[in-house]
């Protein structure tokens, strides 16, 4: 684990009966909070300016971004004030949840884009980590 990490979250205090999906609201900190999980994240900014910064990388997010977290992957969203609130919906599960041969799954990211995004915008991302949705197109996700 990075020792640089506020915390590690685990699973478990999310997933309950069972479950092995879980789905939030989130009000993102002005402060630091490096974090990293053993499940997959998909985050949705849909409200509010700030940054997201994951693995080596950072982004200056806004409404519409959607951004895939794979396991292990050290992260935080950030507000860029306190007047300026982030809000990111966030749904995580592990790998099984979308099939049970995934279960020992932990790289999954190349699988769930193809999957679950390339399958909806397929030429506009090719080659894309990250996929950031335009105004019109976040409808969609929003209602979600």
């Amino acid at each position: 684990m990075n020792k640089g990490l506020a915390y590690y979250a685990d699973g478990d205090k999310f997933f309950q009966d069972g479950e092995k999906v879980y789905i939030n609201r989130a009000t993102e900190q002005v402060e630091p909070h490096l974090h990293a999980h053993n499940f997959i994240e998909i985050a949705y900014v849909a409200r509010g300016k700030g940054s997201h910064l994951i693995g080596d990388r950072e982004y200056e997010v806004n409404r519409g971004d959607l951004f895939l977290i794979n396991y292990n992957v050290p992260h935080e969203f950030r507000s860029l004030s306190d007047q300026s609130k982030l809000i990111v919906y966030n749904c995580i599960f592990v790998p099984d949840f979308l099939d049970y041969s995934l279960e020992n799954c932990k790289d999954f990211s190349e699988l769930t884009h193809h999957f679950l995004f390339r399958s909806l915008f397929p030429e506009e991302n090719e080659g894309q980590a990250d996929i950031k949705l335009l105004e019109g197109e976040s409808k969609d996700i929003e209602e979600l």
